[in-house]
């Protein structure tokens, strides 16, 4: 566990112990930081077994799994909190069934490390306040191994996570447990290379036979020699098609016909795609930017390949609404000011919508993004794909219980067959010549039940963010 960690949740506990001393006498022993869990390849247990272990749910809906840590406090991944706002969430305790209500608990606070990045999954732990202390006897808070984690190490990893990989998906209803071994780091780096950054935060593990902790159920413990030890989630719930846009069943395009798109690179990588809408700015979505260095980030306009690069800009300011919430993705719009104006004969800034595109309409996603959901390689060029624009109660439903679709929000998509997804956020959806949303989030690619969700440009709180930091910079 890196010492950043350890500074997050010594100093959240104790805060959480003071905080609660002047009514409640507490047992503060233990914790835990996240692990993304479906229990692949692993058996059944119960709670007497694993006292700790609690759900997360929202309405009824399971979230995320955790760890009691003290009478008072769980803790849980970070990124649990993009499924559904932590003031609706329940802590489930003393059940072995997710079907059974357990001894239930209200979230009174929920606290996060400043660093934590939803785009990389960095500093991924989060800790929750309970509104009342769980004191049962079924009940035991678990105790925070904070000594250095070893090759090999076995742990075991317990939860109600997804016992089959997707679309065979289905939570088990009766807590499970795998043991999984510690892989060794470069092997871990190696690994995910082409898909995430392996921080000094994050560590891998691997059962044998096919077992392993997978999606369904992140957030849940990590346990060596009966403690907690940490864990970050190569694979968490919604990543998704999340900061993700791939064009699935799209087709081939070029810049003369989207010449408002651009894609943004961090360090020479291709992250994100983006929209000009002055010759001096870019839009894009703000989880690609979010906590990220302006200095590290170049734009590429006017080419229709990804390796082509006829006008390369530095970005010298990015604006974030102080609205954006990394949890939710509510406000998920971000400007990016360059070092020079665009020109040139394919590149062209496109005015914002006016009004939000009617339900059903027929609308574009462009960009570079990878072509399937299991994919590793953005396109090489540039492509395009026409969507249908969900009505808002089918785009909440489609989500209800998992996510939150917010006023700032839409959905698009023609089920099963296109989509956008990995690799391309902040890529523009466009209706009649005007750019009306980015490309935000959503689970995988093209599945029948998960449409594309994008940032609305015309809700009234993203337009007048849009309106006045481009009235101030981009002129």
């Amino acid at each position: 566990m890196t010492s950043a960690t350890i500074y997050f949740i010594k100093i959240l506990l104790v805060t959480v112990i003071l905080t609660d001393a002047r009514s409640t006498k507490h047992h503060l022993s233990k914790s835990y930081v996240p692990m993304s869990t479906r229990i692949v390849g692993g058996h059944s247990t119960t709670i007497a077994e694993h006292p700790y272990m609690v759900s997360i749910r929202a309405r009824n809906h399971f979230i995320c799994g955790g760890t009691l840590v003290s009478t008072k406090c769980v803790m849980t991944a970070a990124h649990c909190s993009i499924l559904a706002s932590p003031s609706r969430w329940q802590v489930h305790a003393g059940t072995t069934f997710l079907k059974s209500h357990g001894i239930a608990r209200t979230v009174r606070k929920w606290m996060v490390p400043a660093d934590f990045n939803f785009f990389s999954i960095d500093m991924d732990v989060a800790l929750l306040q309970l509104s009342r202390p769980l004191h049962e006897p079924v009940l035991r808070p678990i105790e925070i191994d904070f000594s250095p984690l070893e090759e090999d190490d076995d742990v075991i990893v317990t939860g109600w996570g997804l016992k089959k990989e997707y679309p065979a998906a289905k939570l088990s209803n009766e807590l499970q447990a795998v043991t999984v071994t510690l892989t060794n780091t470069e092997k871990c780096i190696k690994a995910y290379s082409e898909q995430n950054n392996v921080t000094e935060n994050m560590f891998c593990a691997i059962g044998e036979h096919g077992s392993d902790a997978c999606q369904g159920d992140s957030g849940g413990p990590a346990i060596r020699d009966g403690k907690q030890v940490a864990a970050s989630c190569a694979r968490t719930t919604k990543r998704y098609g999340f900061f993700d846009s791939r064009i699935v069943g799209g087709e081939i395009t070029t810049i003369d016909r989207v010449p408002y798109l651009v894609n943004l690179r961090q360090n020479g990588q291709f992250s994100c795609g983006g929209s000009i809408i002055t010759r001096r700015c870019v839009l894009t979505a703000a989880h690609c930017v979010h906590k990220i260095a302006a200095a590290t980030l170049t734009i590429n306009a006017g080419a229709s390949r990804l390796s082509d690069g006829a006008q390369v800009r530095q970005v010298v300011q990015t604006f974030v609404s102080t609205f954006y919430s990394p949890a939710s993705l509510d406000m998920d719009v971000a400007i990016l000011k360059l070092n020079q104006t665009l020109k040139g004969p394919y590149i062209a800034a496109i005015p914002l919508c006016s009004k939000r595109p009617n339900d059903e309409a027929k609308v574009r996603v462009s960009g570079w993004g990878i072509t399937a959901e299991n994919g590793r390689e953005p396109s090489e060029q540039v492509r395009t794909v026409l969507v249908n624009v969900l009505p808002q109660p089918q785009c909440i439903q489609a989500y209800a219980g998992q996510a939150q679709i917010t006023a700032t929000m839409f959905c698009a998509t023609v089920p099963g067959e296109k989509d956008s997804c990995s690799g391309d956020s902040g890529g523009p959806l466009v209706y009649q010549g005007q750019l009306c949303g980015i490309v935000s989030w959503g689970y995988g690619c093209a599945r029948p039940q998960y449409p594309g969700v994008y940032t609305n440009v015309v809700s009234p709180r993203v337009n007048a963010f849009v309106k006045t930091i481009a009235m101030q910079n981009c002129m």
